[in-house]
């Protein structure tokens, strides 16, 4: 059985302060190739958009997005969802670490997101989802996941939400959807 993030985690994503960041890994996808989503990752993704406009609303003022094609593809699929008008999006190839460079260039990207005006919504793969976590959440280093396994056991899945908020002058993991509930 497939353990769903806790309802206290979920009920939380409505109070998070003023969320300012929130993660999405992209969709499931195809195998090789230019590994686009596959028909079950395009419905998984706007399960998921939908959730996270219950949750919180049109508040996002931007979707970045890795260059990635199942990363474009789902920031549009979620960009549709969120609002009648869609969420503006940008694509940055800062958020596909690729070169011995990539991490600290990910944290620079990670400093302007953290100082945006407008709450934004970041699409990306698993891995720099984590970074970006633990970069802004301080997570010591040498660990690199970010402090999820009660909640997801397993890892992060691909259509996974994680909001970040600022609590008492830090980052904090505010809330975590797994993305295996809306597969």
């Amino acid at each position: 059985m497939v353990r769903i993030a806790q309802p206290e985690t979920l009920r939380d994503l409505r109070q998070i302060e003023a969320p300012r960041l929130v993660l999405m890994v992209h969709g499931q996808s195809e195998n090789g190739g230019q590994r686009n989503l596959t028909p079950d990752g395009r419905v998984q993704v706007a399960r998921g958009a939908a959730s996270l406009q219950k949750r919180l609303g049109d508040q996002f003022g931007g979707i970045v997005t890795s260059p990635l094609p199942r990363a474009r593809q789902t920031a549009l699929i979620v960009s549709h969802t969120l609002r009648n008008a869609p969420v503006p999006i940008r694509v940055d190839e800062r958020l596909e670490i690729h070169d011995s460079d990539g991490p600290e260039t990910l944290m620079r990207l990670t400093q302007e997101l953290a100082h945006a005006t407008e709450p934004q919504l970041v699409v990306t793969c698993a891995l720099e989802l984590e970074l970006i976590a633990c970069g802004l959440c301080a997570v010591a280093p040498g660990r690199r996941r970010i402090p999820s396994e009660a909640t997801l056991p397993r890892g992060i899945a691909p259509g996974s939400i994680v909001a970040l908020g600022i609590r008492e002058g830090h980052w904090r993991i505010s809330a975590i959807l797994d993305g295996r509930a809306f597969a």
